[in-house]
């Protein structure tokens, strides 16, 4: 995506009274990032630092999807000035006990429930996975509980079901997991 591209698209975005902008280009795969992390700094954190600034000057929140192993680039996330990241696999070791560990405070999570749990798991599964979320992440805030990346095609409408309501029973402040 041509930054300036990106740039008239984030000021229209913004204009139309929302509050934030998800950019949902992936960065990684279950390996790492696509280009490894000492091309990304070079060729894609320029410009996506100047998308989070653009965001940010207008007073909104910048959320980032990429899901897989982002451990690699990270910490460049946060540095770059981005409020909450949505992606977040377990099974592949985003761990979201690890992630709170270093990040609370700095980055929202949006997760939880691995894509995979949600087609083949079961609703006593879902709702495991809900409680470790929780129990890990939720205490302080920054954390919204949702599948790993988005509802996939196979997602059983009783582990759906059952993520919300785990979330409305385990998720309530003051959290006692």
């Amino acid at each position: 995506l041509h930054l300036k591209t990106a740039l008239a698209w984030i000021e229209a975005m913004c204009a139309v009274g929302g509050d934030g902008i998800l950019v949902a280009r992936d960065y990684c795969d279950n390996r790492g990032p696509l280009m490894g992390p000492r091309l990304f700094r070079q060729f894609l954190l320029p410009a996506f630092k100047a998308m989070v600034r653009a965001v940010r000057a207008r007073g909104k929140f910048f959320m980032k999807h990429t899901d897989g192993f982002t451990w690699p680039i990270l910490d460049d996330f946060v540095e770059a000035g981005v409020h909450a990241w949505q992606g977040i696999q377990p099974r592949i070791g985003m761990d979201l006990k690890r992630l709170k560990e270093q990040y609370a405070g700095r980055l929202c999570f949006f997760g939880g429930v691995d894509v995979d749990t949600l087609v083949l798991g079961t609703p006593q599964t879902v709702a495991e996975e809900v409680k470790y979320a929780i129990r890990h992440a939720a205490r302080g805030g920054g954390l919204v509980i949702t599948s790993g990346n988005s509802l996939m095609v196979g997602t059983k409408w009783d582990n759906y079901q059952a993520l919300l309501r785990a979330t409305r029973e385990y998720g309530r402040y003051p959290i006692t997991l």
